[in-house]
């Protein structure tokens, strides 16, 4: 599936001649920074805002390619799409790809059904991830069974199975939990844990020979961030 949305409001030779700025977008979505929603079939989010802005500026044409978070990495490194929101400890070959700063922080952290105890994270306790994902912080407990991985689609089945008793913890960014909460499960009464945190940012990940369309996107991005405007993006779809 893609969906195009032409960003230039005049008709301009040089465009014609640029590639388009493919950025693919994860199913299921990846909330508050790329989604769906029922009521409009084109994607949006921070990192979409985001793209949206500089690609106007640059007279770029954007376009989002949807697809799994597995066959997304696959077509970045094949040149079939521009970019993805990826970091470099998430990805089979970070050296086949170029990134961008960091966007914005957040942080990984164990939720769990709000409880009166502390009852300390148990040996065999069933974790709640997401496919394809990759938590370096975790992996050696996963690899030694010393906790349990449970795979879920995206992070509101995620929330979803933690909801229905199907995995002890939920692992999840903060922000996207925040966002979840407030629009998909407002009844869900969660737990954040400082065990197994951890501190990353979002980033944009191309593939190598967009790498003058990335200089100027960092460039960009500290503009918007001395500016303000980035944060005013992030709190129009996040309120902690």
């Amino acid at each position: 599936m893609m969906l195009r949305v032409l960003l230039i409001a005049f008709f301009c030779p040089f465009v014609l001649a640029v590639e388009p700025l493919r950025l693919a977008i994860y199913l299921p979505s990846f909330p508050p920074y790329m989604f769906f929603t029922p009521e409009r079939a084109e994607p949006q989010g921070i990192v979409v805002d985001l793209l949206t802005l500089f690609s106007a500026e640059e007279s770029l044409q954007l376009e989002f390619v949807a697809d799994n978070r597995k066959g997304g990495e696959q077509r970045l490194y094949n040149g079939e799409v521009s970019a993805m929101i990826l970091s470099p400890d998430w990805v089979s070959h970070p050296d086949r790809l170029i990134f961008s700063q960091p966007i914005l922080p957040y942080n990984d952290y164990l939720f769990r059904l709000q409880r009166p105890d502390n009852t300390e994270i148990m040996q065999g306790s069933t974790i709640c991830t997401r496919e394809y994902y990759v938590y370096p912080n975790l992996t050696d407990l996963f690899d030694s069974q010393y906790l349990l991985r449970v795979d879920a689609t995206g992070e509101a089945s995620l929330l979803k199975m933690l909801e229905n008793g199907r995995c002890d913890y939920a692992y999840i960014h903060d922000q996207t939990a925040y966002w979840l909460i407030g629009r998909e499960f407002p009844q869900l009464k969660l737990q954040k844990l400082s065990s197994y945190m951890a501190e990353d940012a979002i980033r944009l990940a191309f593939h190598p020979r967009w790498q003058p369309v990335l200089q100027r996107l960092d460039s960009f991005i500290d503009r918007l961030r001395e500016g303000g405007e980035l944060e005013t993006l992030r709190k129009n779809y996040v309120q902690e």
